[in-house]
């Protein structure tokens, strides 16, 4: 009778943990965002290219708390305006996003390349071996570990991959996506890469 009972206790026990299990994996799934579509990755680079030519500082790029949002407040810009607020919400700076993307990538099945992950094709990074889709981010920096800069990539032209950014140069307009960036003696390096999911 009581080896009855701790069968029972056992088959109880397992039962439960099973349980558990499963309600976690369907709450985990629930939280992930979904995989963007192709038409949501051309509606995020239609909508990019759309602000061609707007000056870098302006309003249309404001982030709340800390004004204009320059290169971090136009891609956060494009988000919201084809991904909406529950996907499309990314940091107000370069560097907040690229902490919050990597979280992300972490958790969700979106993938974040940094440091010796990031392929080069010469002076190109190399976006077929990395997997990177018209949409995805790339972030720049002067090798501090930080992001100081961050475009979109929008696709590829004749073997010479394309990105689209706000810059001081000349506000939003787009440029090949070399692995070094910025002026001459003060350049920034592609230190990562969030590939949406």
């Amino acid at each position: 009778m009581q080896k009855i009972k701790k069968h029972r206790g056992r088959r109880v026990l397992f039962a439960g943990a099973l349980l558990l299990a499963a309600g976690i994996a369907l709450w985990a799934h629930a939280q992930a965002p979904e995989k963007l579509t192709d038409a949501q990755r051309q509606a995020l680079v239609a909508e990019a290219e759309s602000y061609q030519g707007t000056p870098y500082e302006s309003e249309a790029f404001t982030c709340p708390g800390i004004g204009p949002g320059l290169c971090a407040g136009y891609v956060r810009r494009v988000y919201l305006d084809v991904l909406g607020s529950e996907r499309g919400e990314i940091g107000r700076t370069t560097a907040e996003q690229k902490a919050e993307l990597a979280d992300r990538a972490a958790h969700f099945d979106g993938r974040y390349l940094s440091g010796g992950a990031l392929k080069r094709n010469g002076a190109y990074l190399d976006v077929g071996a990395m997997g990177i889709k018209p949409g995805d981010l790339i972030y720049f920096d002067e090798c501090t570990g930080s992001a100081r800069h961050v475009g979109m990539y929008v696709g590829e032209t004749d073997g010479v991959p394309w990105m689209i950014d706000n810059n001081a140069n000349g506000g939003v307009g787009k440029r090949p996506l070399t692995v070094t960036i910025g002026r001459e003696g003060d350049p920034y390096e592609a230190v990562a890469v969030y590939c949406n999911p």
